[in-house]
């Protein structure tokens, strides 16, 4: 084979290997090729649980107490109202919001189960090593009542349609989100505290949390979608990776080129 054959050969190769480069990034580039590990499948409920950054009682009179428990009652020598504080996550429109919850675990109550309420503290510049009585932050609108169990040990879980949309508010706003525990009528006293578990407590699993219950939505067709909802199902995707990695299940499609020499 003669030099001139030889280079023209070479030449051929380099033509032929840059042509599938180009071609397997054009083929990348198109929607529908390539597709991004399935992170949130569709109708699959996942759950957050968010245990408070601070959480504290405020007595209307000082006394010894424990960093175990907080409490909210109004006991016949004094008042107790519980403070807890979240830091949220940013909580994107499109899942479907199954259920937000605020558990706490009760340690002690013998009573009869007394109405109680939760109310929103809007400002959050308080810390749980300085609150007092006196200085504690003046509570907004009510989001949620319960009524406390008679007995211990048991979970209480509060829920309510003013209380979820103050958490997904908060979580798009400053992320942060303060709450007051408090009887509903505290002139009329009892001989006995209400405690329930704090983030202090040995046992993690009895540490109170906010729970997060959320899916996605069915998938549009394919045909039917537009840049804009892809793009809004990617930045969507990116937002809960890191609240949950409970799934990282999804395969990674790699474009294939294919020449055909005639």
């Amino acid at each position: 084979m003669n030099p001139e054959s030889r280079l023209s050969i070479k030449n051929l190769t380099r033509f032929l290997g840059s042509l599938i480069i180009i071609l397997t990034l054009i083929l990348a580039s198109l929607p529908g090729i390539t597709s991004k590990p399935n992170f949130n499948p569709p109708g699959i409920e996942r759950i957050i649980k968010l245990h408070p950054t601070d959480d504290v009682s405020a007595p209307s009179k000082t006394y010894h107490a424990s960093y175990r428990f907080i409490s909210f009652d109004a006991e016949d020598t004094h008042v107790h109202r519980a403070f807890l504080k979240f830091h949220l996550p940013p909580i994107p429109p499109a899942p479907i919001m199954t259920k937000i919850s605020l558990r706490m675990y009760q340690t002690n109550w013998d009573r009869d189960p007394r109405k109680t309420e939760i109310r929103i503290i809007e400002n959050d510049e308080w810390e749980e090593e300085e609150i007092t009585w006196k200085n504690q932050p003046e509570s907004g609108e009510t989001l949620a009542t319960f009524k406390t169990h008679k007995g211990r040990n048991k979970w209480l879980e509060i829920t309510s349609d003013n209380l979820t949309k103050a958490i997904t508010r908060e979580s798009r706003r400053d992320k942060v989100i303060s709450l007051l525990i408090r009887e509903a009528d505290e002139t009329s006293p009892k001989t006995d505290m209400c405690e329930v578990a704090s983030k202090d407590h040995p046992d993690n699993s009895k540490w109170p949390h906010i729970k997060i219950t959320y899916s996605f939505p069915p998938r549009k067709n394919n045909s039917n979608r537009t840049p804009n909802d892809r793009e809004s199902r990617n930045n969507l995707s990116s937002s809960f990776i890191q609240l949950d990695r409970a799934d990282l299940s999804g395969r990674i499609l790699l474009p294939r080129a294919r020449l055909f020499l005639l």
